[in-house]
């Protein structure tokens, strides 16, 4: 990825996830404290995540941390319970880019 300064070292292999109904990713920093990944290939610099589907309830990416007026977002009274904070809803075809 020239355009964003990112290097081929910092890279970890594609992951594909696919969640059951009710099954979610635990909340977490995408840091490493360990001595193992912090030697190979180090911090997380910056994250895309590609949607494959569309879902009816949940999905979301939250970051409770991010500031912001987030009630003014279009989609907020569309987000489950549990992704209050700054969300992005799942769209198939979608792709979310972050920097961590």
């Amino acid at each position: 990825m020239d355009h964003a300064v990112l290097f081929v070292e910092n890279g970890e292999g594609l992951q594909v996830l696919q969640y059951q109904v009710g099954q979610k990713y635990k909340p977490h920093y995408d840091y490493f404290l360990d001595e193992f990944n912090t030697n190979y290939g180090g911090q997380r610099i910056a994250m895309v995540v590609m949607y494959l589907s569309d879902v009816d309830d949940g999905g979301e990416a939250v970051f409770p941390a991010a500031k912001g007026n987030i009630s003014e977002v279009p989609w907020w009274k569309e987000l489950s319970k549990c992704g209050k904070g700054l969300s992005v809803l799942p769209k198939k075809r979608d792709a979310l880019f972050f920097f961590n």
